[in-house]
């Protein structure tokens, strides 16, 4: 198959341990949708085809943003731009479902921690208490008033 520059390929989904060029970075994009930039041929004969590729997230090693690689025809099939565009619609709903999944998990357990949890058993402790002694009470200018008669009384200790 004959391959252009500005086609859309889709890189295989499993690595290729032959081809000596091969990387980490490769792998990482295996089974992605990639624009092909340019194309050159080596000495020995062998074509190859650079690829760009945008990344939304991080991939393994890959920071997010646009990685250029370059592969053998073996290594790509014919794809449209449309296919990148579902798959990275997808990743991006499969991260936000990810969130969601682990939100409802932690609510979850929140609500069955607190019916199901083993209550502390808290020891009561008794404080002694003190006993009141009573204070000696000065009646000097202690008075009352009496609301029937409309009179007061003034106690002295003196008398």
């Amino acid at each position: 198959m004959s391959f252009k520059i500005g086609n859309w390929i889709k890189v295989t989904d499993t690595k290729d341990v032959r081809w000596s060029l091969w990387s980490d970075d490769h792998t990482a994009v295996c089974g992605r949708i990639g624009q092909i930039t340019s194309t050159y041929d080596a000495p020995d004969g062998t074509r190859y085809y650079d690829v760009d590729f945008y990344l939304r997230y991080r991939v393994e090693q890959l920071a997010h943003g646009t990685h250029n690689l370059e592969f053998l025809a073996s290594h790509m099939s014919l794809s449209t731009k449309y296919d990148g565009e579902i798959f990275a619609h997808r990743e991006k709903s499969q991260r936000e479902l990810q969130k969601w999944e682990a939100l409802s998990r932690k609510k979850s357990d929140e609500a069955l921690s607190s019916v199901f949890r083993k209550k502390p058993k808290v020891k009561k402790v008794e404080v002694p208490v003190e006993p009141e002694i009573p204070q000696p009470v000065d009646f000097e200018g202690f008075g009352m008033h009496d609301e029937l008669y409309n009179t007061d009384y003034l106690f002295d200790d003196d008398d």
